[in-house]
């Protein structure tokens, strides 16, 4: 699956590299256009054609596509912690952002979180040959995620900054 950010200037380069890695392949390729944006419109101002396994997700439910993902790919958004904590691994496809890191999971050591255009390619191969592994600690998980994240409190806040 790929979570597109806000930003439309990238969504050409990153379909055009969904399309080199996974156009010809048999997995299922679920695209969550940002729900800011009819995934119809988008589709039309990029003037692209899908391939045949490629599915348009914004309809999907997220927890539903949870489920069934092998991993998610995105870029600028908080997918990658949301995704980390639904227990899908997530990675952050730097080339659709080659202008900022914007990689949420910092200090997150587990597994190597960002991937270029070959990385995307490597995973494919590892998807399909049954060598990726979906499974991790997630205890380590959890660690990193009250390490890093807290739910607000304005309570807290207060006594934390005043």
């Amino acid at each position: 699956m790929y979570a597109f950010s806000y930003d439309l200037s990238n969504y050409a380069i990153i379909l055009a590299a969904l399309k080199n890695c996974f156009a010809d392949s048999s997995i299922k390729v679920y695209l969550k256009i940002h729900p800011d944006y009819a995934e119809e419109q988008v589709m039309r101002r990029l003037g692209m054609d899908l391939a045949p396994n490629f599915v348009l997700g914004q309809k999907l439910d997220w927890i539903d596509l949870y489920k069934v993902v092998d991993c998610i790919f995105y870029d600028d958004n908080s997918i990658g912690l949301e995704g980390l904590i639904q227990g899908v691994k997530t990675f952050n496809f730097i080339a659709g952002d080659p202008i900022y890191n914007c990689d949420r999971m910092f200090g997150f050591n587990l597994w190597k979180t960002e991937l270029d255009e070959p990385g995307m390619k490597e995973l494919r191969l590892a998807i399909e040959s049954g060598s990726f592994d979906k499974n991790w600690d997630r205890k380590a998980t959890v660690a990193y995620v009250k390490e890093y994240y807290t739910p607000y409190a304005q309570a807290q806040c207060y006594s934390r900054f005043f």
